[in-house]
């Protein structure tokens, strides 16, 4: 998977190295692994927007919260919006489709903006990942017994 790289946008107080802008374009057909392995990868040299329409927006967002948990100290601003068919192109009536760009940065971000997370403490990450931890520990479950240990009615097909 490619990163694109785009245009610099320079903060106050920030250098031209530090600004280094790649984009990746979330599709709902492409592998979540896939595309954190690649904001991994990309987000130590600068910044990374992740830009998602229509179905790929969730999958943009989950993509942005597993490599915030995944590296620490990553500053995140989110913008929203809507896309909107061209009238001129189309044939019959469409709906507007969601649209969203997600900015990660190791850099401080402007946290004035609206849609601006700053970076996990290290308590909420120690959280995160023994609760991820957890998660994938969990003994088999016998297939008549519940989570909270009450028998379940069992179905015949």
């Amino acid at each position: 998977m490619a990163v694109e790289a785009t245009a610099a946008l320079l903060l106050p107080g920030h250098q031209a190295a530090e600004a280094a802008v790649g984009t990746v374009r979330i599709t709902s057909g492409g592998k979540i692994r896939a595309f954190v392995d690649t904001a991994l990868n990309a987000l130590p040299s600068g910044q990374l927007v992740l830009q998602a329409e229509g179905d790929a927006v969730s999958k943009a967002v989950t993509v942005a919260e597993i490599t915030r948990r995944k590296l620490r100290g990553v500053h995140q601003n989110t913008q929203i919006g809507l896309v909107h068919p061209d009238p001129s192109r189309e044939v019959g009536k469409k709906p507007a489709r969601p649209k969203i760009s997600i900015t990660l940065s190791l850099c401080q971000l402007d946290a004035t903006q609206p849609g601006y997370q700053r970076p996990l403490t290290e308590a909420e990450f120690l959280r995160l990942s023994e609760q991820h931890a957890d998660e994938y520990s969990e003994p088999a479950l016998d297939p008549g017994v519940s989570r909270e240990g009450h028998e379940t009615p069992m179905q015949i097909n």
